[in-house]
């Protein structure tokens, strides 16, 4: 079970999570409350669920996983997982999350071969059995 953060942990964490000014004007998205963001990425870390069963009550799915993904590429990730342990949260249930997400290259064939199909004339004919 994930208890959220409480207000001593989010003491902890605020200064190096809500580092941006609040937005004033109304154009745009209305921006995501940041503990609540937060708790949200939290919640798929230490309950080791998949993101389709983030509960209804955080943001969206995209917004959560790149939030989760900025924090691991900047190392913030690791400094948010010290300061709740030195709030008093056990973090050994997502020790293993902390680690960077690994990126897949793209092979040099590939562009190739997407161009292939259109740019040979041959491929723009419909099969045999169509015509």
């Amino acid at each position: 079970m994930f208890n959220e953060l409480s207000d001593v942990e989010w003491h902890a964490l605020r200064d190096l999570i809500c580092d941006r000014p609040v937005r004033t004007e109304r154009r745009g998205r209305p921006q995501v409350e940041q503990r609540t963001l937060t708790n949200a990425v939290l919640w798929v870390l230490f309950t080791g669920e998949s993101w389709s069963k983030l509960p209804m009550q955080y943001p969206s799915v995209p917004t959560c996983r790149r939030k989760l993904n900025e924090w691991r590429e900047s190392g913030m990730l690791d400094t948010i997982l010290k300061r709740l342990q030195q709030s008093g949260r056990d973090i050994s249930a997502c020790a293993g999350q902390i680690s960077k997400p690994a990126r897949s290259t793209p092979c040099g064939d590939t562009d190739r071969l997407r161009g292939v199909f259109w740019t040979n004339p041959a491929s723009w004919k419909p099969p045999v059995a169509v015509r």
